[in-house]
């Protein structure tokens, strides 16, 4: 077996371009594992998503391949000082202190955390717990950044992070796995297996200690502080109203701009603004738009569409008598029976049944005889005191339509009030 300072060394241009590679691959995986878990649970997930970005592109390759995606494009691998493939333990070490890629990781959580507290979707952590969890990271990355300036400078090229994990970066293929020689007897070959075997404590104490740094710290010093819901709530209220100030008319942002405000703690004065503040940009936005529509009118008095709309906007208005106005110049306009049908049920619905009585019958005179004329003819009558008129008009309606139940029950309590048993 060959002695660790024979192993060969590699082009320091290839190993470069292989970490540039392997940068961009861990950076685009991180961003996909850590937004799923991104604003929950404070910052511990979004540092598990980071930590297990680092696995799924370093950690595991090395262990599996003894090489990374970047170092199989530049023909590069990395092995143990015995020619053996690393083990996860050393890899662990190796790849997260070693490189620096956990504080790296613990440092793209703060970001997130950060741009969470001013989002409002984390709440307030406490800065002093920031400020610690900022140094751990930036003493992990120096370290990183220090054992890459070795390479350069040491004959072996290796870095610290080589050190720590007693490994090599060696050209792929030159370096044979010792316990793939085939000149080894049975009894040696034992041996290496059973020295592998006990490398099993060590990698799952790595993989405490590595949980312990990616997991609980972060979680530990993330907490979220007594005043994260006020906080949270005021951030929401902010967006809230920036959302409703470029659409003050719209009622729904206004309902949500309202319903934030009271949770970030606004009195009564300032709520009654924002509705006040709706209510003038909702008159000005109906005012401009009715306008319009009676302009289009005036060409087009017969246009049902303009109509249903200002009738509409009048109605929210609680302007009847304007409504009114605009659906009978509709009807005259257009002066059809079926016209006048419309507007004697819509004056109906509306509660004037005196008149919604004399236009149905008008337009009944006129040759409409339609189950739904009938119907609210009939309940016209009935309102108006009518009842052997409104009976009447009621089993008419039924005759056209046998499948109008509500007819049906005012028909038959009719009939049991006027026509009594013998």
């Amino acid at each position: 077996m060959r002695e660790p300072t024979a192993w060969p060394t590699v082009d320091l241009g290839q190993r470069f371009v292989a970490g540039v590679i392997d940068l961009a691959v861990l950076a685009a995986v991180g961003v996909v594992i850590a937004l799923g878990p991104l604003w929950l649970g404070g910052l511990s997930l979004p540092m598990v998503g980071a930590t297990a970005a680092i696995l799924v592109v370093n950690v595991l390759p090395l262990a599996a391949f003894r090489a990374t995606l970047g170092m199989r494009l530049m023909g590069l691998e990395v092995v143990h000082g015995d020619g053996r493939a690393a083990d996860l333990s050393e890899l662990l070490f190796r790849e997260m202190v070693g490189r620096g890629l956990l504080g790296a990781a613990f440092l793209a959580t703060l970001v997130v955390g950060g741009a969470g507290m001013l989002s409002g979707s984390m709440g307030m952590f406490s800065f002093a717990h920031l400020g610690l969890l900022g140094l751990l990271s930036m003493l992990v990355l120096m370290l990183g950044v220090a054992s890459h300036i070795l390479i350069p400078a040491s004959k072996s090229r290796r870095g610290l992070h080589d050190l720590m994990g007693g490994t090599w970066v060696v050209p792929r293929g030159v370096v044979q796995d010792p316990r793939d020689d085939a000149s080894l007897d049975e009894e040696a070959k034992a041996v290496l297996g059973a020295t592998g075997g006990k490398r099993w404590p060590k990698v799952v104490a790595a993989q405490v200690i590595i949980a312990a740094l990616a997991v609980a710290v972060p979680y530990g010093l993330s907490r979220r502080g007594p005043d994260s819901s006020d906080y949270r709530a005021r951030a929401k209220a902010k967006q809230a109203k920036a959302r409703f100030l470029k659409a003050p008319a719209d009622r729904r942002l206004a309902a949500s701009y309202v319903a934030w405000a009271r949770r970030a703690g606004e009195d009564e004065d300032a709520i009654n603004a924002i509705w006040a503040q709706h209510r003038a940009a909702r008159s000005t936005q109906v005012e401009t738009q009715e306008a319009a529509i009676r302009a289009a009118l005036e060409a087009d008095p017969k246009d049902w569409d303009r109509t249903a709309t200002l009738v509409q906007l009048l109605e929210e208005q609680d302007r009847l008598t304007e409504a009114r106005v605009a659906f009978e110049t509709w009807a005259n306009a257009e002066d059809t029976v079926t016209a006048r049908v419309s507007l004697g049920i819509w004056l109906y619905e509306r509660g004037f049944a005196e008149d919604a009585r004399d236009v149905l019958q008008d337009a009944q005179a006129d040759g409409a005889d339609d189950a739904e004329l009938h119907a609210y003819l009939g309940w016209a009558q009935q309102e108006l005191g009518d009842k052997q008129a409104a009976l009447q008009s009621l089993r008419t309606a039924l005759a056209r339509d046998p499948e109008l139940e509500e007819v049906q029950d005012d028909v038959q309590a009719l009939a049991q009030e006027l026509e009594p048993p013998p």
